[in-house]
C-alpha cells in the first residue's frame, strides 16, 4: 500500500543525496507538497545538515521543508535542529524562509525550540 511506496520513495531519496544534493532537496520538496509523510526524521535530519552548506535557491527549499515538517511532527531532534542552524545570519541577509522556520516553532501548543534560541 501507501507505506511500501513512501518507504522506496525514501530510498531513491537517499540515493539521490548521495551523488546530488541540489536534486535531492528539490525532489523532497516537491514530494513533501503532496506528501508530508515523505519528509520523515531521517530526512529531517539530513536537510538540517544541508541547509548549512547549500547555497542559491535550494537553501530556501531546505528552510520550507524544514517549516513543514516542523508544523507536522513533534520530534524530540526539532530544539535540536533550532541550535544546528545559525538563524541570526540568515535573518541578517533577509532570508523569507528563516522566518517561516522560526514561526512554525512557535506555533501551536508546545514551543518547539529550546529557550537559548527564542532569547536571541
Amino acid at each position: 500500500g501507501r507505506l511500501t511506496f513512501i518507504t522506496r520513495f525514501r530510498k531513491v531519496l537517499d540515493q539521490t543525496r548521495k551523488t546530488n544534493a541540489g536534486d535531492y532537496i528539490k525532489m523532497l520538496y516537491y514530494s513533501q507538497i503532496g506528501c508530508a509523510e515523505c519528509c520523515d526524521e531521517h530526512n529531517f535530519r539530513m536537510t538540517t545538515d544541508l541547509t548549512q552548506k547549500i547555497v542559491g535557491p535550494e537553501k530556501s527549499k531546505c528552510l520550507q521543508i524544514l517549516s513543514s515538517f516542523i508544523s507536522n511532527s513533534s520530534s524530540s531532534y526539532i530544539a535540536e535542529m533550532y541550535e544546528t542552524i545559525d538563524f541570526c545570519e540568515l535573518l541578517e541577509q533577509d532570508n523569507v524562509g528563516a522566518f517561516g522556520v522560526l514561526k512554525a516553532g512557535l506555533k501551536g501548543d508546545k514551543v518547539k525550540m529550546g529557550n537559548d534560541v527564542k532569547r536571541r
